[in-house]
């Protein structure tokens, strides 16, 4: 089977750990949707967002642009943004695979943690790569106000916080791990 790119995927989840072996774990996955049991504008302490964008290596991806939107963002004013250095990269990599096949593809991965996560309202978290031949969307997550969630320590109702800035004040914090 021919496989078509680009591509991708996003995983999101409470937390990455890097193991031993060079191996990540990824704690408290979700699905399809986040749980938030307080009014909002609400937080959630932790949101790791693991993002991988795969290019075939014959395209010569230059810079891919990943951006994340949180509920409410307007289409051109993504939460969080960041840059895949394709083009810096792929000089500098190998051009064949662990067992020394040409490589087919390229791939780059992206940790992404906000801490804490401000959330306006509810609706959807997208992740979206952009490149020089248009936009695909990786990937996407609910975030749906539940009130029968046990809202702590998950989430925490922005208003409620002892002496916090309101979340209108507030914007995520945005880190990218490599």
């Amino acid at each position: 089977m021919r496989e078509t790119f680009p591509q991708g995927s996003v995983i999101f989840c409470d937390d990455i750990r890097q193991e031993i072996g060079g191996k990540s774990s990824f704690m408290g996955t979700y699905f399809d949707q986040i749980y938030v049991g307080t009014d909002f504008p609400a937080v959630i302490p932790k949101l790791c967002v693991f993002i991988t964008f795969i290019e075939s290596i014959d395209a010569k991806p230059r810079k891919v642009t990943i951006n994340l939107f949180l509920p409410g963002d307007a289409e051109d004013a993504p939460s969080g943004r960041a840059i895949m250095p394709f083009d810096e990269i792929l000089p500098r990599s190998s051009r064949k695979t662990a067992t020394g096949k040409d490589a087919k593809k390229i791939i780059g991965r992206l940790a992404v943690t906000f801490s804490p996560l401000n959330l306006k309202q509810a609706g959807e978290l997208r992740v979206v790569a952009s490149h020089e031949n248009g936009e695909l969307e990786l990937g996407k997550i609910e975030i749906v106000y539940d009130p029968k969630v046990f809202a702590s320590p998950m989430a925490v109702n922005a208003k409620a916080r002892d002496g916090a800035k309101s979340a209108d004040q507030d914007s995520a914090h945005l880190s990218d791990r490599a």
